[in-house]
């Protein structure tokens, strides 16, 4: 039975079969050779909740202890990005050992963030650049001050991330305050191998919750406390109702960064709301007089049929999925809005739904419960659109 997805933080890897797996990363390499690889030309997007995994339509890439991991949706086979014969998959000398984070194929060259020396830790990062088979890696560029990296794209030319830091160090690389509160953006040519820093998020608890690019410009949501808020009315309020002073007090703010000028706009301030969804560029978000869509294109506000107090909402070729929970029966309704008009999918009982991680083409990435394991799988769109929860198998996050 499917149970209520909750966060992962233990990754157990199902074991995969090495023969199949050899043969369908030698496939990979052939299609690289000879075009660049297929792979490389899908569009991922990144996990809003594990840095460490992208999704297309037809693959999935994440990285595990290090070593980059590569599942077909198709097959459903989870196997090492690695396609030499007998490898322990340990140490530099695989192509699958990273060393780093957000691992992507993109344009013929597989890249990833990392500190292989592990030189300045806490101070620096490097972009490498390999082979489309993780061979030949070099390093790009470095980012000065960036710890975690919480977000990235890679869109045309550019490696587009969101980061945060919590540790400041000396000249010794000595930490000498880890209550640090920094956040901001970062662009990186692929061609000229220009760094790109944003401006930091001023204030209190800042963060960028998510970013999205378009015909040059970057597209992001900050998040911060107001300027009456100090540490003191911080820490009163975790003894008190948290949940209502963040939503009197923490201010979201969606600016647009064009990367030709180097120039940052302000679009759109949000304010006495409940967390929003940052999709595509847009923002949806509640008050206390509904569910809102903020069109950044137009720069108007639009109220949405949904539910008060509903869950995360996905947009997917112009069509929205959202579920809430129902008062009084206590099963999550799915439904989607097209044209303005609300259809309910299907219901579940509340602790045995899922939740939608990300949809890509035809692909729709769930997480549940299953056993006592948690899962995440794929199913259709079609299956999704008429209420059927069919899914596939595809990860397992700790037994």
């Amino acid at each position: 039975m499917k149970r209520k997805f909750e966060k992962y933080l233990l990754l157990i890897i199902p074991a995969v079969v090495l023969l199949i797996a050899v043969i369908l990363i030698a496939g990979r390499k052939k299609k690289t050779e000879e075009d660049k690889s297929e792979v490389g030309k899908e569009v991922f997007v990144y996990d809003s909740v594990d840095p460490q995994t992208f999704y297309s339509e037809h693959t999935v890439f994440y990285v595990d202890e290090s070593v980059l991991h590569m599942i077909d949706t198709t097959s459903g086979v989870d196997m090492v990005y690695c396609d030499r014969p007998n490898c322990s998959h340990m140490g530099l000398e695989c192509p699958a050992w990273v060393i780093g984070r957000s691992a992507m194929p993109y344009n013929g060259h597989l890249y990833y963030f990392g500190n292989i020396d592990d030189k300045g830790a806490f101070t620096m990062q490097y972009l490498y650049e390999a082979d489309a088979n993780g061979e030949n890696r070099g390093i790009v560029t470095a980012l000065h001050d960036v710890q975690d990296i919480q977000y990235l794209l890679y869109r045309d030319k550019y490696v587009i991330g969101a980061y945060r830091n919590h540790v400041e160090v000396d000249e010794e690389g000595m930490i000498i305050n880890d209550n640090r509160e920094e956040a901001a953006i970062f662009v990186i040519d692929l061609e000229s191998k220009k760094v790109q820093m944003g401006e930091k998020v001023p204030g209190l608890m800042p963060d960028v919750g998510g970013i999205y690019y378009e015909d040059g410009a970057v597209y992001y949501l900050c998040t911060h406390f107001d300027d009456t808020v100090t540490e003191t009315m911080v820490n009163e309020a975790f003894s008190d109702d948290f949940a209502a002073f963040m939503k009197s007090h923490l201010v979201f703010e969606l600016y647009r960064y064009d990367i030709a000028s180097e120039a940052k706009t302000l679009l759109k301030t949000f304010a006495f709301t409940e967390s929003p969804e940052f999709t595509d560029g847009d923002v949806f978000y509640q008050t206390s007089d509904g569910y809102f869509l903020y069109d950044r294109k137009s720069g108007e506000s639009v109220k949405l049929p949904i539910a008060a107090g509903s869950g995360r909402v996905c947009r997917n070729n112009g069509v929205l999925y959202y579920n809430y929970v129902e008062e009084g029966s206590r099963q999550r309704v799915y439904c989607r809005l097209v044209n303005g008009t609300a259809e309910e999918l299907m219901r579940m009982a509340d602790d045995e739904s899922f939740v939608i991680m990300a949809m890509c083409g035809k692909s729709v990435y769930v997480g549940y419960s299953e056993g006592n394991s948690y899962c995440m799988g794929v199913m259709s769109l079609d299956d999704l659109d008429h209420g059927n929860f069919n899914v596939k198998d595809l990860r397992y996050f700790g037994k």
